[in-house]
């Protein structure tokens, strides 16, 4: 804006970008879903009677919500300032369809299963991503876990000394069967100093 009152020139509205990006580039702009938490959905389509018997467990859960933003904050800062220290979030992506063709015959197809888990680092922004499809595994406890172990060993064999995963409630299967593998391992275990799974009640991200 600065640059065109500079120059004297009328700046063009955000609508010409748009209608240049849908019409020739076949681009649109919108904002990214993000998964909602299922209690604070059911709290809020709750009726006023039932609001009020969930209100303590209600005002807990956003308590936790506090306190599990402050503790993945506190250790993301952490990991900026200590390279051996890694905090890092994980998810499995949606389902992917292969092939993906927008052909009306292969609606009727039989479609391959890809499955997408990955890692994300906070400090460096860098993500990890571990695909494989339906024919080598399923997508179950182990099959994360194992993911979640190589992603560790990786780590561990680069320098990592405490590694730090924030995930939400719905893993705590993927967590006890994580824990046991690394566990374990004498590799992850004799290379890391601290290796901490923190269960969240609530999305974080």
């Amino acid at each position: 804006m600065s640059w065109c009152a500079e120059k004297l020139i009328v700046p063009c509205k955000r609508s010409l970008y748009e209608h240049v990006f849908r019409s020739e580039y076949n681009i649109s702009f919108h904002s990214p879903k993000k998964d909602q938490c299922e209690y604070c959905t059911k709290y809020a389509n709750s009726t006023t009677e039932q609001k009020a018997e969930m209100q303590q467990q209600y005002d807990n859960h956003q308590r936790n919500k506090v306190r599990a933003r402050e503790a993945k904050d506190a250790e993301k800062a952490r990991a900026e300032q200590d390279a051996t220290v890694v905090t890092a979030v994980y998810d499995l992506e949606q389902v992917l369809q292969c092939p993906a063709l927008e052909v009306s015959v292969m609606y009727y197809k039989r479609k391959l299963s890809v499955y997408n888990f990955t890692v994300y680092e906070l400090a460096t922004h860098d993500g990890h991503c571990f695909m494989w499809h339906e024919g080598q595994a399923k997508r179950g406890g182990n099959d994360i876990a194992t993911c979640v172990y190589n992603f560790s060993v990786h780590k561990a064999s680069a320098g990592a000394k405490e590694l730090h995963f924030f995930l939400t409630s719905v893993w705590v299967r993927i967590k006890i069967s994580l824990l046991h593998s690394c566990t374990t391992s004498s590799h992850v275990v004799l290379q890391l100093k601290s290796l901490h799974i923190a269960t969240l009640n609530v999305d974080t991200r």
